[in-house]
Parts: structure tokens; sequence; C-alpha cells
């Protein structure tokens, strides 16, 4: 549950009089919550992102301003409004106070004292869960899709409603290699986001579909889409080497209607970037899988890999062989010995033996060119329906 600060500020500014003190760019932060607090000693309860309103009751000393901000940044508070006027004089409020909040991105808002805090605090709070009820029905109505594709048509009426029918975008389906993702987990990472999202200035939505996290981006600037990845990518750091973020990124889509081949898009190249090992991989720059995915006659793919390569599974099966992966391997290094062998850790004689018997197996000769063509397209079918698999799990 949030709302975009600057949106909020946008729409109140002049209702209650406010006065932005820090840079605009600090208003790109998003707001979970609206507390009310005087006391430093109570900020223990602070989880982050909470836009925090103080009248400065305690307000005995100048530095006590300043020490209360630093207490905030250091809670990761969303913002602050101080309700001048009683306590504190709009001028107690110098440049060092403002330049602290600067520095640490947290905006710094004044509000006079005929204003009274129940009202804003009131407003901002049903502002707060109205925002995130309509997020929420629109990522509903959008997971319900991608559950049943036949609801897009269904569903279109509902979309244009909300301005998403003819807006052109992305998607960016995202994993988070060996790490449980716990509900807390995906709190952080939604907040986190939002608050890069925000910056980029483009509409979004963000949700969590099973353990892979969706980024929707409106937007028809492939350039917007690198910057984010980017921005995500320094934000984002894992202490231990082996965790670490996977993205596939679908093609540019020009209509809503689209939603469930962009989703399939990017799906699938998260995987193939597992799969050869990239931190990220654009559906445009998949290659052969590319090709594959514009039919949905799976069972003719099938079809193709078995009259292929199915005698050698099936003695890979009986006799507890892997000729299917050392043929893989062979064919995808140029049909070097010296490379399989390298890669398969097996002594090069070894695998000439297992050539020779592949030979044999398929009545095929590696040296021809067509041949290998059509015997690489069936390994990457078996590739395929591997990721479509996964896909649809």
């Amino acid at each position: 549950m949030s709302i975009h600060l600057k949106k909020l500020c946008a729409e109140t500014k002049d209702i209650y009089q406010l006065t932005l003190l820090t840079a605009k760019k600090t208003l790109e932060k998003e707001i979970i919550w609206v507390q009310y607090t005087e006391d430093i000693a109570t900020s223990d309860f602070l989880r982050g992102n909470e836009l925090i309103i103080t009248t400065g009751l305690c307000y005995k000393e100048k530095d006590w301003l300043k020490n209360f901000i630093e207490e905030l940044i250091s809670r990761k508070a969303g913002g602050l409004i101080v309700n001048t006027g009683k306590y504190i004089q709009p001028d107690d409020i110098d440049e060092e106070i403002i330049t602290l909040c600067n520095e640490h991105k947290l905006p710094l808002i004044i509000m006079p004292w005929r204003i009274h805090l129940a009202d804003i605090m009131q407003d901002y709070l049903n502002r707060l869960f109205l925002a995130t009820q309509k997020e929420n029905d629109i990522t509903e109505h959008i997971k319900a899709v991608l559950f049943e594709p036949k609801l897009v048509k269904n569903y279109a009426e509902y979309f244009r409603r909300h301005d998403l029918d003819k807006k052109s975008f992305y998607m960016v389906v995202t994993a988070i290699k060996n790490e449980t993702i716990t509900d807390k987990l995906q709190e952080i990472f939604i907040l986190r986001l939002k608050n890069i999202m925000n910056i980029i200035g483009e509409r979004y939505l963000i949700f969590w579909q099973k353990d892979k996290l969706v980024i929707l981006l409106f937007s028809n600037n492939i350039e917007t889409i690198e910057k984010l990845l980017a921005d995500i990518r320094q934000s984002f750091t894992f202490k231990q080497p082996d965790k670490k973020i996977i993205y596939g990124i679908s093609s540019r889509h020009d209509e809503f209607i689209e939603l469930v081949s962009a989703f399939k898009e990017a799906a699938a190249a998260q995987i193939v970037a597992e799969a050869q090992q990239k931190n990220e991989l654009f559906f445009d720059k998949i290659g052969i899988y590319r090709l594959l995915f514009t039919t949905n006659n799976k069972i003719l793919l099938q079809k193709m890999h078995d009259s292929l390569l199915q005698p050698l599974v099936e003695f890979d099966n009986k006799h507890n062989s892997q000729l299917y992966n050392t043929l893989r391997t062979y064919l995808f290094n140029n049909n070097s010995l010296k490379l399989t062998a390298q890669i398969e850790f097996t002594h090069r004689n070894t695998i000439n033996y297992r050539i020779i018997k592949i030979r044999n197996i398929l009545a095929c000769d590696f040296d021809d060119a067509a041949m290998r063509f059509e015997l690489m397209l069936a390994f990457y079918i078996a590739e395929y329906l591997k990721i479509t698999e996964a896909i649809n799990d």
C-alpha cells in the first residue's frame, strides 16, 4: 500500500497551503503511511517511507529539529511536514536544515498553523487507501488476463476507462535467483522499485506473479527501459555471489490487448537469460527462440524434435549414457572434439567414441551443413518446449 508523494502534494498543495523547501526531485518517493509524531524517542516504530507530520511541540532549542530530522533519515522516513506558526517558525528552518534534507533526499514541507492536522491526516490516509484500492484492482484484472487470456477482450472496456488501452508498453519479468521470496521481501522489492520508477517519470504497474516480479512500463522508448534496468542494478545488490536478479524484457507493444503476448515474451527472455547465464535479455535478442515463439503448434515441433533425436533419448535412457548432451555440446562448438572434451570434462578419445556411436545410431553426417542445422534446430526446439512449459507453470 503506497502513494506517490509528488502526486499527493500536487493535488493538495493549494488545499493545505504546502510549501516545499527542498528540491522537487525529493518528492519522487512512495509513501506507505501518514504518521503524526513529536518525540524523537518514539521513532522506533517507523518502518520506512512514512510521511511524518509534526508541530515541533518539543522544540526548545535550535538543534532539536536537526536531531529530529537526522533520526527520521536514519529510519528512512518518506518525508516531513512541519506545521509552522506556533512552536516552530518558518525562519527557524535554516539553510543547514534544508541542505541536510536535500543531501539525504528527504522532502521537507511546511504548512501554516491554521491548517488542522486532523483534516490533512484524514484526507491523506483516504487518498492512500483509494490509490491502493485502484492499483490493486487494476493489478487483479491484469493477473486474471494472464491466467485466462480469453478475458482480455472482456476487460477491454475496463482497461479503456483506466486509460491503458492505447498506450505503448514494455513488460519486464524479473526472477531473483537463490532467494526465498517471503511476503515481507515482496513488499520491500515493490516499494524500492516504485521509488526508482517514480524518478523515471513514466506510468507503470508493478506486481508479483507467483515468484516472478512483473513490471509494466508505459513507454515507447527503449532507452527508458535500459535506464530503468541500469538504475535497478545499481539499487539492488546482494552480498552473496550466488544471489542475483535476472530480467527478461518483451518487445514493445502498442495495444493493451497484447498483454498476454508481452508477458510470454518477457518470461521467455528471462528463462533464456538464466539458461545462458546472462543478467538480462530482450525478447528481440533471443535469436532462433523468437522464431519458435511465432508458432503455436507444439505438437508439430515435438514431432520434429523426436524424428531427429528420439533415438538418442531412448538409447541414453536404456544405457544410462550421455550421448544426447554430448551431441549438443559437439554441434554447438563447431564439431570440435577438443572443446567438447573440455566442456564435458571427459577425455577426447571418449568423446570421439561417443560421436562415432551417435553417427551410427542416427545414421547421419555431422559434416553436412543442412543436417547439422536440422539437429541444432531440434535442440533449440527441446529448449523452447521446456521454456513454454515453465512459463505456463
